[in-house]
């Protein structure tokens, strides 16, 4: 067992962790935060200021990897450890939520958390700036909590509008005089906490990306607002019934997004089996993936298949997964085999390129595991967004589409 007492020991895991919040490592941060419960738990750690590292650390890694928490863990993690974010530069908290909140497939289960996040962030004592707040004529700590009861008296509880919360911020009886750092500070909870009261069933709160049909054009809304989007989706979509039309249409994309709840649960589950087995090791996830895809004598997974690629797309690995040797060279057989010879040049000069993913993805999920054309799309739109919705770069955008007039997924 390590001694958690030697500096290097902490030094090691303090420099571990770090690269998984300075490069958004999830894989890295569930594999820091699994060792840090299993192990510095159980150890006797003499110095508090070493303790206190530690904890800290396990938390910048739970913060990383927060996808992968229950509720409950999610509403100890805010409720207990919030300002820890304030020393993870770049770490943008909606994002990670937001992830959370797309992977459950009901709308009341999202709105549950939602509720779960904000009694949380209500119920913290967790110190969030150093300026203290006056309250009734006294004093008190600049903490979460008392922050967003001051919020709250200030501003009101419903709906609140991008003005009035600016106003809050600089002229406040509590904000006018505090510094620009813990404004900054205020913004980034303020923010977060009125996410939180949307509901994932209103416009404002839809976690994906929807199109409306507002008066008579065509607008994609995303985190509550509105883009104009191109013609040629946008004449195909006039030639429909109206409004009413339109919404009918996007419940039904929703709907098929979503796929089938008792698939979605088997593979929820299958993913916290692939977890429990492989942990954050990528290597070991991808030869599972290999041994799941069918060859010579073996039938198809497709429940493990889709777990995996989940796995990997969440934690931003699966847009490396043509540069492991034995994937690209089931790429390269693939191509071979059906003739794709312009495609075969392409790949072998840039193995990266996403479209070669999009290709190999409906290659597995189509011809390997036997799913549709309709039903890998779905899948395969999913796994884009969950790597987009990591904070990553969306270049995978526009490998799969929606066909409203067939009102499929299909592949580009």
């Amino acid at each position: 067992m390590l001694d958690f007492n030697n500096s290097k020991v902490l030094e090691a895991v303090r420099w571990y962790v770090e690269e998984a919040v300075k490069f958004d490592l999830t894989e890295k941060a569930r594999s820091a935060a699994l060792f840090l419960e299993n192990n510095f738990s159980a150890a006797k750690v003499e110095r508090p200021e070493d303790e206190l590292a530690y904890q800290n650390l396990l938390a910048k890694a739970k913060f990383v990897s927060i996808m992968d928490l229950t509720p409950g863990e999610i509403e100890n993690l805010l409720k207990n450890n919030l300002s820890v974010v304030l020393g993870m530069p770049g770490y943008d908290i909606w994002k990670k939520i937001k992830v959370k909140l797309i992977s459950l497939p009901e709308f009341d289960g999202r709105n549950s958390l939602r509720k779960t996040i904000r009694e949380a962030l209500l119920a913290s004592e967790q110190e969030w700036t150093g300026e203290k707040i006056i309250n009734s004529g006294r004093e008190i700590k600049g903490t979460v909590k008392n922050w967003l009861m001051d919020y709250n008296s200030v501003v009101g509880t419903g709906k609140i509008e991008t003005l009035k919360l600016s106003q809050y911020l600089t002229n406040g009886e509590n904000t006018k005089k505090i510094s620009q750092e813990s404004r900054q500070r205020l913004d980034y909870l303020l923010k977060f906490y009125e996410k939180m009261k949307q509901s994932s069933l209103d416009i404002e709160g839809i976690e994906e990306a929807t199109l409306f049909l507002v008066d008579d054009e065509l607008d994609i809304y995303e985190d509550g607002i509105a883009e104009r989007i191109g013609r040629d989706i946008e004449d195909t979509v006039k030639r429909l019934r109206g409004v009413e039309m339109a919404r009918e249409i996007q419940d039904e994309i929703q709907a098929k997004y979503r796929g089938d709840e008792a698939e979605a649960k088997k593979i929820e589950a299958e993913i916290k089996k692939i977890r429990k087995v492989a942990g954050g090791d990528a290597k070991k996830i991808g030869e599972m993936l290999f041994l799941a895809i069918p060859g010579a004598g073996r039938r198809a997974n497709k429940i493990e298949i889709i777990a995996i690629l989940k796995i990997l797309a969440e934690s931003g690995q699966l847009g490396n997964l043509l540069g492991e040797k034995e994937f690209g060279e089931m790429m390269v057989d693939y191509l071979k085999k059906g003739n794709h010879k312009a495609e075969l040049d392409g790949f072998k000069l840039n193995p990266k390129n996403p479209e070669y993913l999009g290709i190999f993805l409906k290659y597995i999920l189509v011809e390997k595991a036997g799913m549709s054309e309709d039903d890998s799309g779905r899948i395969g739109m999913q796994l884009f967004n969950a790597l987009a919705s990591g904070g990553k770069e969306n270049k995978y955008q526009g490998l799969v589409y929606f066909d409203l007039e067939e009102k499929k997924f299909k592949w580009s």
